[in-house]
């Protein structure tokens, strides 16, 4: 099960070649289906279905320290909380 600030890489056979194998972090749960991935080299926020990702089994402890509690993102990605 992921958790806020997990870090994880997108998988290779997801939709959106501009993120694939790209690595991130989980900012929080978007819906039941969705999760909010900050991916580092984009510097932004996809929507992502959790099995689009695999985890690293590292943690961003940085960016838990930055923003504190976990984000909440829309289903476009754009942070709203």
């Amino acid at each position: 099960m992921l958790r806020p600030y997990d870090i994880v890489v997108v998988n290779q056979d997801v939709d959106d070649e501009d993120i694939r194998g790209l690595e991130g972090y989980v900012i929080g749960e978007v819906s039941p289906e969705q999760i909010g991935v900050f991916v580092y080299q984009r510097e932004r926020v996809w929507c992502l279905h959790p099995s689009s990702v695999r985890a690293t089994g590292a943690s961003d402890e940085g960016a838990r320290h930055e923003r504190g509690t976990p984000l909440r993102v829309n289903s476009k990605g754009e942070i709203i909380g």
